[in-house]
């Protein structure tokens, strides 16, 4: 989908949100609105617009649409995504018990469902036999490149239990 030129990207509201600039934030907040007008199945929109309620102070309207899309996204059985905006829900209002027991219920939904695929239990001689299922290789990770530290005073760091010699 192709962005128009006047709706706000992410970046874009959070460049406004680090300089504090409410005036365009509220503009922001129009402009996301009148889309969402247009295309109300737009989920990404819809963050945006929570994302913008939180910068602007109305937490409130935030945490309430965060678990609304939250809840949305579990109903599509996308966990993380739906984890994520409850702990922004979260971040916002931490004594929030609606956003406590839906992340609770998310978690415990994901992690359900990887113990149901990552297990194999089988009856072999007439005992129980549980296996985990054979994954696909990892990715390769790259190799973190080291900055060399510039010349001076060697430091020793003293780690609890250990003997230095």
């Amino acid at each position: 989908m192709r962005q128009r030129p006047n709706v706000p990207t992410n970046n874009a509201i959070a460049q406004a949100a680090r300089h504090g600039d409410t005036r365009r934030l509220a503009k922001m907040l129009v402009e996301v609105s009148d889309e969402l007008r247009e295309h109300p199945g737009d989920i990404s929109r819809w963050v945006q617009l929570a994302e913008l309620l939180a910068y602007i102070s109305r937490p409130d309207e935030a945490v309430i649409l965060y678990n609304a899309l939250a809840q949305r996204y579990a109903h599509q059985d996308d966990f993380p995504q739906a984890a994520m905006l409850c702990r922004r829900a979260l971040t916002l209002d931490e004594h929030h018990h609606p956003s406590r027991r839906l992340l609770a219920a998310v978690e415990a939904r994901r992690l359900t469902r990887r113990a149901k695929q990552s297990l194999q239990v089988d009856r072999v001689d007439g005992c129980w036999v549980v296996e985990p299922p054979k994954l696909p290789p990892r990715r390769a990770r790259r190799p973190k490149t080291v900055t060399p530290l510039p010349p001076g005073p060697t430091v020793c760091v003293r780690r609890p239990g250990r003997q230095i010699s």
